[in-house]
């Protein structure tokens, strides 16, 4: 209505996508419909859809939207603002401990099982001051990854985030990843990065591999990596990885592996 009284323009999507998600609660005839609260709009409109077809309007249920980690817009693998519930119990600590104080509380209320009382005190705690929220935040990063993957689990992922983000400490035990250098090392000498972390893990794919080094944060036996090519002496069997805070791969030459076998 605002953009129809200032004559700016409506796209025709936005009109054709509730009435096509309301035409589901007509089709289903539903009673309830759950979504988060962006959705209300979509939700009310099928209840009008459904009266026209002479239904009985649904009952709308949301739910608040869990933010991702970037603060700014909703939990998304495809944002990659995500805390994904089968990572590593350390990726998932750093993740949460990652996350602005304006999130705290309501993670603490969409993610955690604390009753609302205490929520209120730990609210009102933060609006005066009286808490750390690193302290808080320690809390519902230990909280979320005891619940996913046990107490155990849990106490290790801190220790981890203490000695690696807090402390800068290499951790005691690194993965080691298995790569053929033969296949990494280009004619010129170089090195490719980029596809190094790909195939130890570190990135999903090349180009997400080449955003985090543009971002600085890839470091290879304390050289901070700034161009995906680098001379292949930086790289050797035995090199550690570092991709951010959290992270680390130990790199081992699998031709040698295999000339030894």
């Amino acid at each position: 209505r605002n953009r129809w009284e200032m004559n700016k323009p409506l796209w025709l999507s936005e009109l054709l996508y509730p009435l096509a998600q309301g035409y589901d609660a007509v089709h289903l005839r539903a009673d309830v419909q759950l979504g988060g609260t962006e959705q209300l709009f979509n939700l009310m409109a099928a209840r009008k859809l459904q009266e026209v077809f002479g239904q009985k309007p649904q009952i709308c249920i949301t739910f608040p939207v869990l933010v991702g980690i970037d603060g700014t817009q909703r939990m998304s693998k495809s944002l990659g603002n995500y805390i994904g519930v089968y990572e590593p119990p350390e990726e998932i600590y750093g993740k949460v401990m990652s996350i602005k104080d304006s999130l705290i509380m309501d993670y603490f209320e969409l993610l955690t099982n604390v009753p609302a009382k205490e929520l209120a005190e730990l609210r009102q705690a933060l609006a005066d001051d009286s808490v750390n929220p690193m302290e808080l935040k320690k809390r519902l990063a230990s909280d979320i990854v005891t619940q996913l993957d046990g107490p155990e689990a849990s106490t290790q992922a801190e220790e981890h985030f203490s000695k690696t983000v807090q402390k800068k400490e290499t951790p005691d035990e690194i993965e080691e990843k298995p790569v053929s250098f033969r296949e990494l090392i280009y004619p010129d000498g170089n090195v490719n990065v980029g596809r190094l972390l790909t195939e130890i893990g570190l990135a999903k794919s090349v180009s997400e591999a080449n955003r985090l080094i543009g971002q600085g944060g890839t470091v290879i036996d304390d050289r901070v990596v700034t161009n995906r090519m680098v001379p292949s002496e930086w790289v050797e069997s035995g090199s550690i990885i570092k991709v951010g805070k959290r992270r680390f791969a130990k790199v081992i030459n699998s031709d040698i592996l295999s000339s030894e076998q």
